[in-house]
C-alpha cells in the first residue's frame, strides 16, 4: 500500500476496482477498466502495469481471453467490506450477471470476504463448488453444489444452486458455509441455471390490506394500491423470502393476530404448490 501514496486518487480508484474485480470475479482485462472509467487502452495498461507492480503474484495474463486470471497465490492488495462489496457487485447486473434482478435487503450476519469472493468467482466462471455446510435441520455434511445466484433476503446472504447431495435445487445462506472451494469441473446441463424451474418461473402476489386494518383505505394509499389490489411478479423460487420480509399474512383466511400485519395475500389458493412459501408466514400447503 505504501507504493500507491504517490498515486492520484483516479489511478487508485481504478487499482482498487482492478483488485475487487480479481478477487470477485476470478478474472479482468483492460476493456473491464474502460468501459467502467471510460479511459483509454493506453491509461488501462498503465493502471494494470502499476497493479502487477504492487502484487506481483496476483495476476497472470492469459491470450486467449485477453484479460488477467487471478494466481493461487492471490492476495488482495485492498480491504473489501464484504456488504459494501457484495451490493457494489450487485449494482453492476449489466456487466456481472450473478445476482437475481430482485430487490436486495441486508441485514444479520456478515459473511467472511474469503468465501464470498470464491464463491462469487465460481458464478461467474460456471465452476462447481465442495464445501461444508451446516443446516438447522441436519447438521454439518459436506456438499458439492453448482451455484448460480446470489440474493440479499435482509437476513441472510443467500445464493442459489443444484445441490448433487439431494439432486435438486436448493437455497445455502452463505453464512453457515465453512471451507468453500471451488473446483476445476463445470456443471452439467441439468444443473445449469436454465434448467433450475423454481428459479426460472415467476408468480404473481396479490396482496392486500390486512383485515385488521380499521382503515384499510391508508394501507392502500401507502402502498400504491390499485382497486384495493398491490400485484408483484416475483420469481417462485423467492416468493416466500419476499412475503416474510415484508410480514404479508399468507394463512387461509388472512386472520393472524399482531399488529406487524398490515398486509394478506389475497391468492394465496392459488399458490399452495409455489415451495418457497413454506417461509411465509401462517402459510399452509394444504
Amino acid at each position: 500500500m505504501d507504493n500507491l501514496s504517490s498515486v492520484g486518487a483516479s489511478q487508485r480508484e481504478r487499482i482498487r476496482y482492478v483488485d475487487y474485480r480479481s478477487l470477485l470475479l476470478g478474472r479482468i482485462g483492460r476493456k473491464d477498466l474502460q468501459d467502467k472509467f471510460g479511459i483509454a487502452e493506453a491509461a488501462a495498461t498503465r493502471d494494470f502495469t502499476l497493479y502487477n507492480q504492487l502484487a506481483p503474484q496476483n495476476l497472470v495474463y492469459l491470450p486467449s481471453i485477453r484479460s488477467y486470471a487471478i494466481t493461487e497465490q492471490f492476495k488482495p492488495v485492498f480491504d473489501h467490506p464484504v456488504n459494501e462489496t457484495l451490493m457494489a457487485l450487485s449494482s453492476d447486473l449489466e456487466r456481472v450477471s450473478i445476482f437475481t434482478d430482485e430487490e436486495k435487503f441486508r441485514l444479520g450476519a456478515t459473511p467472511n470476504i474469503e468465501t464470498v469472493s470464491a464463491l462469487t468467482r465460481a458464478i461467474h466462471l460456471n465452476l462447481v463448488v465442495e464445501c461444508t455446510y451446516t443446516s438447522s435441520s441436519s447438521g454439518k455434511s459436506k456438499k458439492i453444489i453448482a451455484p448460480h445466484s446470489l440474493f440479499d433476503t435482509g437476513l441472510h446472504w443467500y445464493f442459489r444452486g443444484y445441490d448433487r447431495n439431494k439432486g435438486r435445487f436448493a437455497d445455502f445462506a452463505i453464512p453457515r458455509i465453512m471451507g468453500l472451494k471451488v473446483l476445476s469441473e463445470r456443471p452439467n446441463d441439468s444443473e445449469e441455471k436454465l434448467n433450475d424451474p423454481e428459479f426460472n418461473s415467476m408468480v404473481v402476489l396479490k396482496i392486500a390490506a390486512h383485515r385488521n386494518q380499521e382503515h384499510p383505505e391508508t394501507i392502500e394509499f401507502d402502498f400504491g394500491m390499485v382497486n384495493g389490489m398491490l400485484v408483484k411478479e416475483v420469481r417462485s423460487s423467492l416468493a416466500g423470502y419476499f412475503l416474510r420480509r415484508w410480514n404479508v399474512d399468507c394463512s387461509p383466511k388472512g386472520d393472524l393476530q399482531g399488529h406487524e400485519y398490515q398486509l394478506r395475500l389475497a391468492n394465496v389458493d392459488d399458490l399452495k404448490s409455489v415451495s418457497s412459501l413454506m417461509l411465509a408466514p401462517g402459510f399452509q400447503p394444504n
